[in-house]
């Protein structure tokens, strides 16, 4: 859904082979480079619940951006951190918290536990949900739950999942 965004409705309807533009925060929030749209799945079903684009650079990386290390599964209980881009931080900020149990569809639950902080929310879809013990990146922010605006209760898309939907591509 983030791209379809970020390309407006016209080009939103067949967005593989699109360009947009991208951006790595901490190289440079102000840097903008060309990213072509590789992969588009966006299903909701009554067993699966997917919402991913891939993207490649059509230039190089700024030097300090190096490929993310993910982790083959998720433990419930271990901890996260994510930086995204609510409304009201247009300069990123943390959120942490801690991964919960896989639901059927595939996603996996996230919460943060502290009374204070950010939780997932808007601005943070689409970002790299990352294991704070291990240092590898366990999966993809994609939703929050929004019946209930107080709690603290989010979705992330595991990183094995998206290795599987890239590689059947």
């Amino acid at each position: 859904h983030v791209v379809r965004d970020a390309l407006g409705a016209a080009k939103a309807q067949n967005p593989v082979g699109q360009i947009l533009k991208v951006n790595f925060p901490f190289a440079s929030l102000t840097q903008k480079l060309a990213a072509q749209v590789l992969l588009y799945r966006l299903e909701r079903g009554e067993d699966t619940a997917l919402d991913i684009a891939g993207l490649r650079l059509l230039g190089e990386a700024p030097p300090v951006v190096k490929a993310a290390r993910p982790v083959p599964g998720h433990a419930a209980g271990l901890t996260f951190k994510a930086f995204g881009f609510p409304e009201c931080h247009p300069r990123g900020i943390y959120s942490y918290g801690e991964l919960r149990d896989e639901l059927p569809h595939g996603w996996v639950q996230i919460e943060d536990t502290k009374t204070q902080g950010i939780p997932i929310q808007s601005g943070f879809s689409g970002t790299a949900i990352w294991s704070a013990s291990t240092g590898a990146l366990t999966g993809m922010a994609v939703a929050r739950y929004k019946k209930n605006p107080d709690a603290k209760v989010a979705f992330m898309i595991p990183a094995r999942a998206l290795a599987g939907i890239i590689k059947a591509t």
